[in-house]
């Protein structure tokens, strides 16, 4: 595929323009549809912003978004996504730093000076097949390594490490045109491209949804049988979800990536389709290796080989003390590899040029197996991944360290859940305070969902903190089920229950206020549904799921008087 992505775009508009090309909901748009609805934006750009290098976006998941990139890419600009509910100071500050760029919106914005209305962009003199001409080397988009504050890394991706990348995934899988995907990566990651491209390139059908859907493992199901989807990208977490429910006869593969993926997540889809486990980095333009997953694994799947068009090597290698397994740091070669960061010295970017050959230091250790595959150990820093989203621990810290009057601080991975807990020290500020301050500033999967207010943190003899004597602290913090049962209501009192049977199985302990918002006690969007289920039982009744999966009730409390009114209305 050494193609200009514009002229392979038209290719396949112009062998498939009757075919459905993205399904939202019940709305559908042929190829042809959709490449018209990209003229009026490729028509806005070439009139009106032609010295301009990039085009953010400001939209949500929908058919307007996909005909804005491919109107972008065809006007020789780049592109540049990110979610409306997202918009914080800390993007705004990335911005607003960023040159030579225009800003289209879904809705206006008080906080972004001088947008363009998507709606209000005039359908007039619309041009037809026309598109510029773009080279490899292009910039064709910018994305956030995990879209949280202003020490944000901002990749840059070419025509030719996405081309490079789509090929090979195509080819991995054998996209082919009777082929369904259900688009389920934020529109602000890499995997959105995967997803898009991947489909638009072989003529396929993309089918969009709702957000809130995409929460709900039972509305998965429903819409893979509705629409007959074939190729499902998901995260580890999701895939354990739907581990657990009805066989989908149309998925003919399963696609895990972002997260370690688990035997135990995938042991009954593996008794009717086929599982995959992908490894990568946004750096590297979305995954760099394959596993095709079998009954006979471990626990811990593999990662797998490298796909066409990557090389991975093992450097830095040592003995595990464990193990005694040779383990090595990942190394990514290849034409995948992104250009680098945008707005970080080149001084600082950990990707550097061997050979004339692209390569990026990734932080990740591995081990190779006899047959040439690798496995995957962890990262060399404090970077973890929370439901599949990249967080850098040390990050939290530095925004906590903005406030005025905090002596130390130190940010933790606690519990199987990898929930992230805050310990500090100031004189001056309150539990609430430093909550108020991360609600404001941190994007919701980098939120810790405990704070420790502490007289010391603890020091190692080297003098680092002590992460070890610090997790005897957490645990000793800890407490089971601080409430008082005598006091809450037989909803209340219920409730907490099925929280507790929830969650019983994920943190050693368990503290639950009433006045607790669901992230401070551990529960994530999966729990969420699990713990709905479990309430429904408990109750015997059956609840609106459209209203519950919207998250408008952000303490235990709320989700209590919701349910105690809903009992009433019942009866």
């Amino acid at each position: 595929m050494n193609e200009n992505i514009v002229e392979l775009l038209y290719k396949i508009k112009f062998t498939n323009e009757k075919k459905i090309a993205v399904i939202f909901n019940e709305e559908t748009v042929t190829y042809q549809k959709l490449y018209d609805m990209s003229n009026v934006f490729y028509n806005h750009i070439i009139q009106h912003y032609m010295k301009k290098e990039i085009v953010c976006v400001i939209c949500k998941r929908s058919i307007e978004l996909i005909a804005c990139v491919i109107g972008i890419i065809r006007a020789g600009k780049a592109y540049f996504i990110l979610e409306p509910n997202d918009i914080n100071e800390s993007i705004i500050s990335i911005l607003n730093a960023m040159p030579k760029k225009v800003i289209f919106v879904e809705t206006q914005n008080h906080l972004i000076d001088e947008t363009v209305l998507m709606g209000g962009i005039s359908g007039d003199n619309i041009a037809n097949d026309s598109y510029v001409m773009r080279k490899g080397g292009d910039l064709l988009y910018l994305t956030c390594t995990s879209g949280t504050t202003k020490n944000e890394r901002i990749i840059m991706v070419e025509d030719r490490n996405l081309l490079c990348y789509i090929n090979a995934y195509i080819k991995q899988f054998n996209m082919r045109e009777k082929d369904v995907v259900l688009q389920q990566s934020p529109v602000y990651y890499d995997g959105f491209a995967e997803e898009i491209f991947s489909m638009l390139l072989v003529g396929g059908t993309i089918v969009l949804t709702d957000t809130a859907n995409l929460k709900s493992p039972q509305k998965i199901v429903e819409i893979v049988k509705k629409h007959s989807v074939s190729i499902l990208p998901s995260t580890p977490l999701m895939i354990n979800e739907l581990n657990k429910l009805e066989i989908m006869p149309s998925i003919r593969a399963i696609i895990s990536s972002g997260d370690v993926l688990k035997k135990s997540y995938i042991n009954n889809l593996l008794e009717w389709t086929n599982v995959f486990n992908m490894y990568g980095l946004t750096e590297t333009t979305v995954c760099a290796t394959c596993y095709m997953c079998s009954e006979r694994d471990d626990e811990i799947i593999p990662i797998g080989k490298e796909i066409e068009g990557y090389h991975l090597e093992l450097r830095n290698m040592i003995r595990s003390e464990e193990s005694n397994l040779e383990i090595g740091e990942i190394y990514i070669l290849g034409q995948g590899v992104a250009r680098g960061y945008w707005n970080i010295e080149e001084n600082v970017v950990i990707k550097f040029m061997e050979n004339g050959e692209q390569l990026y230091k990734t932080g990740d250790f591995a081990w190779k197996d006899r047959n040439g595959i690798l496995h995957y150990v962890g990262r060399k820093d404090r970077q973890i991944k929370i439901r599949g989203n990249k967080v850098n621990l040390s990050h939290i810290e530095e925004i906590i360290y903005e406030m005025n009057n905090i002596d130390n601080v130190v940010a933790l991975d606690c519990g199987k859940m990898q929930n992230i807990c805050v310990f500090f020290i100031s004189n001056q500020h309150t539990i609430d305070d430093i909550r108020a301050f991360c609600q404001r500033r941190l994007v919701y999967y980098m939120r810790p969902v405990q704070y420790f207010k502490v007289n010391e943190i603890p020091i190692s003899k080297t003098g680092k903190v002590d992460y070890k004597k610090l997790r005897e602290m957490y645990d000793k913090k800890k407490q089971i089920k601080n409430y008082d049962e005598k006091r809450l209501s037989n909803v209340e009192r219920r409730t907490v229950q099925c929280l507790i049977k929830v969650l019983e199985n994920q943190i050693k302990q368990i503290n639950i206020s009433l006045n607790n918002s669901w992230e401070e006690i551990g529960i994530d969007s999966f729990t969420y549904i699990q713990f709905l289920v479990e309430i429904e039982k408990e109750l015997n009744i059956e609840l609106n799921d459209e209203v519950l999966l919207k998250g408008e009730f952000s303490t235990v409390k709320e989700f209590c008087d919701y349910i105690g009114e809903y009992i009433g209305n019942e009866e």
